[in-house]
């Protein structure tokens, strides 16, 4: 009966020296997890703070582009840089969205957002803008021409009125027994008619 026992009391001891090495082994493996969650924790923080810097960097540089493109000559080209940097600045969010999470993703969009609309506002001010309308171009053109027309018919008429008025200033008729006397510098090689004398 005390082998019994005894081979009980091994079998027992054996079954508890079996559990806690599994308790100790799982112990292990969740440690071991734990560890390595923290160092995919650590990279993306390590990410995280990266893309901060980074993305907080670029804004600044379009920020201040932005604030001294009213002292350059070249506005446009400088607005047309500062619009590819945005662009970038986009792309790298978008290119970061994976290690981000959401709360940062809608203030970074925000801030390019933001960025977009001070942009459009201060080139719609510092930039005139190009006139579209093809009716301005034809009322010009037409007026222009309208204006030819009449300088034309004036011309026209002052020639034909002049000549209409010497024609009749230099035109006699009905005038019988009177001496008409006309000076070569007066008539200047014009037409003379004379009817009815």
């Amino acid at each position: 009966m005390e082998d019994i026992i005894d081979s009980g009391a091994l079998n027992g001891k054996e079954k508890i020296t079996e559990i806690l090495n599994r308790r100790h082994k799982e112990r292990e493996l969740h440690i071991q997890a734990a560890k390595l969650e923290r160092q995919k924790d650590a990279e993306s923080t390590e990410a995280l703070q990266y893309f901060e810097i980074s993305f907080d960097e670029k804004v600044k540089l379009i920020r201040n582009a932005l604030e001294n493109v009213s002292a350059s000559d070249q506005k446009a080209q400088v607005f047309a840089s500062v619009q590819n940097e945005i662009y970038d600045l986009q792309r790298y969010l978008s290119s970061s969205t994976f290690f981000l999470n959401e709360y940062c993703i809608k203030v970074c969009q925000n801030t390019i957002n933001e960025l977009s609309k001070l942009l459009d506002t201060l080139r719609n001010e510092l930039l005139p803008k190009k006139k579209f309308g093809f009716k301005s171009k034809k009322i010009v053109k037409m007026i222009n021409e309208k204006d030819a027309k009449e300088q034309d018919v004036k011309q026209i008429a002052e020639a034909t009125g002049s000549s209409h008025e010497n024609h009749i200033k230099w035109t006699f008729s009905e005038r019988a027994g009177q001496l008409i006397e006309l000076s070569a510098s007066v008539v200047n090689d014009q037409t003379i008619t004379a009817s009815k004398l």
